[in-house]
């Protein structure tokens, strides 16, 4: 499977469908009529090629340049991630060998190594010599699509790993660029600045470079580098109680970088401290354990879940938590990435870290949930991700129609039928802006002009919702409201005696 296309822009033309500018592996072929899928499953038909017609930069090739796809959408979505293959099910796994022993798997990856194997080609690679800047490869032979599956790589190790690799047609999910955005706290801190702990970093690894931007702060902080902090040294080399206390902050820094070695990753960092919801101490180090979550993240959307420190416990989140993390994952420019999430004393969720979704441990979870995972995304095409009657919303339900005409509508409504058809409208047209809020690039003129009419469209919900719900309510017809469940499932028979039904999100009219 050496056809690998990835996406580097797309936009929409009304009518035709998704305009996306790819860069195509070498050798690769595309024609008009070709099949094409993201990492999700979806289908796209390839319904116009072209060539952008400029002067070929010196150094670079006719294979360097880009490619313009026409894509017809099959599945009723645009491309989820950056990436489209023409077969989905050939995807590969690369792990690490043992140190040892050439053709066997690294003992601490024995489990996913069995798990992968069973649906996927899987090869070795010698870490060890890619340190020294050698590809060694051993075992079946692989082209094409490929996921790392092994020990952390510094940014410029995995650059040439990704670079000699693709010298042979393999094509790791992630690139270099890709890679140091999530897996180094720099690269993504200011995209999520608002749902993490405020940090300062420098560059050097220089201690006084940190102690000179520590002056600035107040309060607790934990000394990390771009990657990793040393949590189980969490009193003498991580947590700094006072950071205005100047000798034992120098004594905690120092202790880190000193231990840290050559193993320092790029600068020195100072995170804020928060206060977490704990759940216990660990038994060794003393370190506060809290009620965290590892979220793998695939092609933009959840892959799988789990507790991070607690065994046997099921995920304690709601509905309306899983959305808010489904909407950071719409946010992320990478493949595949984990984000620790933990939950704050006052109860709100915040991100801990983000990591590259190839060099992440999986924690609590089974390897052989975690391949499965990647086995249901293969096999299930878009609409059969969803349940019987369950509606998927192509289009804006009310494209030409303003906040004041609705505003004029709700004041005409004299029946509760006109109540109920207006509320659908305006119900199913605020979560399909919403969403599609998250196709633009955050801060830019396009999102904040659509980000003005989603509010807008917001209130115009939140008015609705009220007299939709005292409506119900008068008629005994508003159901409990369950756990983890949101206002459709309250107005399920209400909404059913007036003609519509739940079509998993959407408000649709009864057959």
């Amino acid at each position: 499977m050496g056809d690998v296309l990835r996406i580097i822009d797309r936009f929409k033309i009304t009518g035709h469908g998704v305009i996306c500018t790819v860069k195509i592996s070498k050798g690769a072929n595309v024609r008009m009529g070709d099949l094409l899928s993201d990492l999700r499953g979806n289908r796209f038909e390839v319904s116009g090629i072209e060539m952008f017609r400029r002067k070929i930069p010196e150094g670079k090739t006719f294979e360097d340049m880009p490619l313009g796809l026409m894509l017809k959408q099959i599945d009723g979505v645009d491309p989820f991630g950056n990436i489209l293959v023409k077969n989905l099910k050939e995807i590969n796994f690369i792990f690490c060998n043992h140190p040892l022993y050439q053709r066997k798997v690294d003992e601490d990856y024995e489990d996913e190594y069995q798990e992968a194997g069973l649906h996927h080609s899987c090869t070795l690679f010698s870490y060890e010599d890619m340190e020294s800047g050698k590809l060694s490869l051993f075992g079946e032979e692989i082209s094409g699509l490929t996921i790392y599956r092994g020990w952390m790589m510094k940014p410029e190790m995995y650059s040439d790993f990704y670079k000699l690799l693709e010298q042979k047609g393999i094509y790791l999910i992630n690139t270099p660029e890709e890679y140091e955005r999530y897996h180094t706290l720099p690269g993504w801190h200011d995209d999520f600045a608002e749902e993490t702990a405020q940090s300062v970093w420098e560059t050097e690894g220089n201690i006084e470079n940190i102690l000179l931007k520590a002056k600035q702060l107040n309060g607790p902080y934990i000394v990390k580098d771009y990657v990793k902090s040393r949590k189980h040294e969490w009193y003498d080399a991580c947590f700094i109680k006072n950071i205005s206390d100047i000798a034992n902050t120098t004594r905690v820094i120092r202790n880190f970088v000193e231990r840290q070695g050559d193993s320092l990753v790029g600068g020195i960092v100072l995170r804020k401290f928060m206060d977490l919801h704990q759940i216990g101490f660990h038994e060794r180090s003393g370190m506060p354990i809290s009620e965290e979550y590892r979220i793998f993240v695939y092609a933009g959307k959840i892959l799988i879940m789990d507790n991070y420190w607690t065994e046997k416990e099921d995920v304690r989140l709601s509905d309306v938590e899983i959305s808010w993390i489904e909407c950071i994952a719409k946010k992320v420019r990478s493949n595949f990435v984990t984000i620790d999430i933990a939950r704050k004393d006052d109860g709100e969720l915040m991100i801990m870290e983000f990591g590259d979704g190839q060099v992440s441990g999986l924690q609590q979870i089974e390897a052989k949930d975690f391949y499965q995972s990647f086995e249901q995304e293969e096999r299930i095409s878009a609409k059969e991700f969803f349940t019987d009657g369950t509606a998927i919303l192509i289009g804006d339900p009310m494209p030409d129609k303003s906040v004041e005409q609705m505003q004029l509508d709700i004041a005409s409504i004299s029946s509760t039928q006109e109540l109920v058809d207006v509320y659908v409208q305006v119900h199913n047209k605020f979560w399909y802006i919403e969403d599609a809020l998250y196709d633009y690039e955050e801060e830019s003129e396009e999102y904040i002009r659509v980000k003005e009419i989603v509010e807008a469209w917001g209130e115009m919900m939140d008015l609705i919702d009220k007299k939709i719900m005292i409506a119900a309510k008068e008629e005994g017809l508003l159901a409990e409201r369950q756990p983890n469940s949101g206002t459709v499932k309250q107005l399920e028979s209400f909404m059913k005696k007036y003609g519509y039904k739940d079509g998993g999100g959407w408000w649709i009219k009864l057959e």
